[in-house]
């Protein structure tokens, strides 16, 4: 098995793809200082496996890509890959030909393959064990290394001869197969407290067993009585619905009446706001005539004034009259035939008002009974006849008007008694 290319992009200064293809008998590498001579060992060690960043004169996997330069951009990854040809004796595997080949981003995300195909790094680390070829074998010797190796420990130095005498793998697998008998125990032992605690809720488990099957039948009894007792409610609550049904019937019945009774109201309202619209019409006849009587009241205070001074006057010429009382004599014994039709017009007049008076009762009785009438209406009518209010006012202003009408006629009686006077001068 020989080496026979290395193939790099964007992995530290070497930015385009580049193959360096090694001929067999080709044993050194030779060129001036900053041709990358010590990056093509760093991308031999990174192919197989190196983590550390400072082993390989980085601080960080992100420092292998190509940062760019003055006049190219920073490229997005780094990739590497080493070819081996006739290896399939020495690796053992059935391939000519091999390619180891290691990606990584600027996410920091990384992957290895063989042939192309995505791996594990333990993959890529078994396959090389025992060969002499991997990050710390004595294949690979860079500057210093003898004298890290002379002035390293006995078991640093162990390692070197081991990878040399061909038992590393052999080494790996016993230390990977003790690991797994150690992990296999620590599983039995979990396994046994596993046993035991499984052994321990069988009982309960039983336990839980019996009740979940009591649970199943009494489930199943409940079942059966729960139907029992749904078909039970379903018949009382369609029993109930027909009940419903007979009451919304007798009150659909009940409503009908309602309304035929309301609209027996509203009849009667309206014939009583009629009776109320003609009595208001009555009472409004009623104040026109207080109002004439008003009239005519003043007009009579006038003429009781008048005739007052009037009478004052003639009593201070009475006595300048005393001397002409004699020679009136036989006129007087005329005004007194006059005066007797005066007192029959008197007695007339006395009979008018007696008759006006009887008028008057009347009229109060029938403001009596339109009283009433007024209060049964306002008894029926509370909030629609407010006006019933101004209706007592008027008939307290018309009762007013009665006593001054006596008034009147008491000032008639005096006009009567000084048109007396006046006739006997």
């Amino acid at each position: 098995m020989h080496l026979k290319s290395i193939e790099l992009v964007g992995f530290k200064s070497f930015a385009n793809r580049s193959r360096l293809d090694l001929e067999q008998g080709m044993t050194a590498i030779v060129g001036p200082n900053g041709c990358g001579k010590s990056n093509l060992l760093d991308a031999v060690r990174w192919i197989l496996g190196e983590q550390s960043a400072k082993t390989l004169r980085g601080s960080k996997m992100e420092d292998f890509i190509f940062n760019g330069t003055d006049t190219r951009k920073p490229l997005p990854m780094a990739e590497a890959s080493l070819t081996f040809a006739d290896c399939e004796n020495v690796l053992g595997t059935e391939y000519n030909e091999l390619t180891v080949t290691r990606r990584v981003f600027r996410s920091g995300e990384g992957v290895y393959m063989i042939n192309k195909t995505p791996c594990r790094l333990k993959d890529v680390q078994r396959l090389f064990m025992d060969t002499g070829i991997g990050t710390s074998s004595y294949s690979i010797m860079e500057q210093g290394r003898m004298d890290q190796i002379l002035s390293s420990k006995p078991e640093e130095r162990r390692a070197i001869f081991e990878e040399a005498s061909g038992i590393t793998k052999f080494k790996t697998d016993r230390m990977e197969a003790i690991r797994k008998l150690e992990q296999t125990e620590t599983n039995l032992l979990r396994l046994t407290d596993v046993i035991r605690e499984v052994k321990r809720q069988i009982g309960s488990l039983q336990r839980q067993a019996g009740k979940a099957r009591r649970y199943k039948t009494l489930r199943d009894e409940l079942r059966t009585i729960d139907i029992h007792a749904t078909r039970c409610r379903v018949v009382a609550l369609d029993e109930n619905i027909t009940s419903q049904q007979a009451q919304i019937t007798s009150v659909a019945d009940q409503l009908e009446a309602a309304q035929a009774d309301i609209a027996n109201l509203v009849e009667k309202n309206s014939r009583l706001r009629h009776s109320l619209s003609e009595i208001e019409r009555e009472i409004e006849s009623l104040m026109d005539r207080r109002v004439a009587a008003a009239s005519k009241l003043d007009r009579t205070k006038d003429l009781i004034q008048i005739n007052t001074e009037r009478i004052d006057e003639s009593r201070r010429t009475s006595e300048q009259y005393k001397c002409e009382m004699e020679r009136l004599t036989v006129q007087a014994e005329q005004q007194r035939q006059s005066l007797a039709q005066m007192q029959e017009s008197l007695a007339t007049a006395t009979h008018q008002r007696e008759a006006m008076a009887k008028t008057l009762e009347e009229k109060l009785a029938e403001q009596a009974a339109h009283q009433n009438a007024v209060d049964e209406l306002k008894e029926t009518t509370a909030v629609r006849r407010s006006e019933s209010v101004d209706l007592e006012s008027a008939l307290s202003n018309l009762h007013n008007e009665l006593l001054q009408l006596d008034a009147s006629r008491r000032t008639q009686v005096i006009r009567r008694e000084r048109l007396t006077a006046e006739q006997m001068n």
